[in-house]
């Protein structure tokens, strides 16, 4: 790992949970009740995943803005974070009257997943909580947004950061039609998508590459985001720019595939923190899949963030 000296904390708007997970060895069929293999109960949702993760890399720590209800998984979701490095003093609020996000996930014995996502809490993020935040996200060293919270305020968190000269780097996950989130991309310096959402959000279909790359171009000239990072599953991943791209080949799985719930979030927190210390494109995503591969390898999000640290 390169020193982590000298970077500000990055600071995530987004979802905070907690994971319910179901093992199995097979998704059951509509109607069906099946025996499971075992249970556990973790924390996580996008934001908070991509913070444990950020707060892990940078010796400084990352910054979670989000919201929880005053109930138990409230108060354990918050001590998990800082556990992480991650700070939620003043910049994670409380939501009364209303649960915390919940996530409902199964496992089958390929490690493939199913989530439902109760927001809970989450969808009652605001622009006035942001406004309230302002001062993190001056202070950080970039804002990392997702879509488990509200559209118009991940806006007002990404003009904050605009005007504070601080990089966006959006994940337009879960995606949304484009009409939503078509100010968004406006804002955003780099964007970070799976395969799926890039052919949402370019309306393109894409089938490999170089049909990623022209995808992630429409982004570029349509919206004036700087670069698109597309992950590729087992093909590894790309780095868009206006005028050239570099693919990156998929890293080595160092054991079995256990689960694969947060990797993607896990290549998104290291990618943007190798190119916030300098890395260069290339070295960012190595890393970044590399991070991944390693984390599909344990159960949970962030309990297996800390695998090959």
């Amino acid at each position: 790992m390169q020193p982590a000296t000298g970077i500000s904390p990055l600071v995530i708007v987004g979802s905070i949970n907690v994971d319910l997970s179901f093992y199995t060895h097979s998704f059951p069929e509509p109607g069906e009740t099946i025996n499971g293999l075992s249970f556990s109960k973790a924390f996580g949702g996008k934001g908070a995943n991509q913070a444990a993760m950020s707060g892990l890399l940078n010796a400084n720590g990352a910054t979670m803005i989000g919201k929880v209800a005053s109930d138990s998984h409230g108060s354990e979701c918050l001590s998990n974070l800082k556990n992480f490095n991650v700070n939620v003093t003043g910049s994670v609020l409380t939501a009364d009257g209303e649960s915390t996000g919940t996530a409902c996930i199964q496992v089958d014995s390929m490690g493939e997943n199913k989530i439902i996502v109760i927001p809970g809490a989450n969808a009652l993020l605001t622009p006035e909580d942001i406004s309230s935040c302002e001062s993190f996200i001056e202070a950080g060293s970039g804002l990392i947004c997702q879509l488990e919270v509200p559209p118009n305020t991940v806006l007002s968190a990404m003009k904050v950061a605009a005007a504070a000269d601080k990089k966006v780097y959006f994940n337009p996950s879960p995606c949304l039609p484009l009409d939503t989130i078509k100010e968004l991309l406006e804002n955003t310096t780099v964007c970070v998508v799976n395969q799926g959402e890039l052919n949402v959000v370019s309306q393109k279909v894409t089938g490999n590459v170089d049909e990623c790359v022209v995808a992630g171009r429409k982004l570029i000239n349509t919206y004036g985001i700087r670069s698109v990072i597309t992950t590729l599953g087992s093909e590894g991943s790309v780095y868009i720019t206006k005028d050239d791209f570099v693919k990156c080949p998929p890293a080595a799985i160092e054991g079995e595939i256990v689960d694969c719930v947060g990797a993607g979030d896990c290549f998104l927190a290291t990618v943007v923190y190798e190119l916030e210390i300098g890395s260069e494109p290339l070295d960012a995503m190595v890393r970044a899949n590399k991070m991944a591969g390693r984390s599909i390898c344990g159960k949970g999000a962030m309990t297996s963030y800390n695998i090959g640290l």
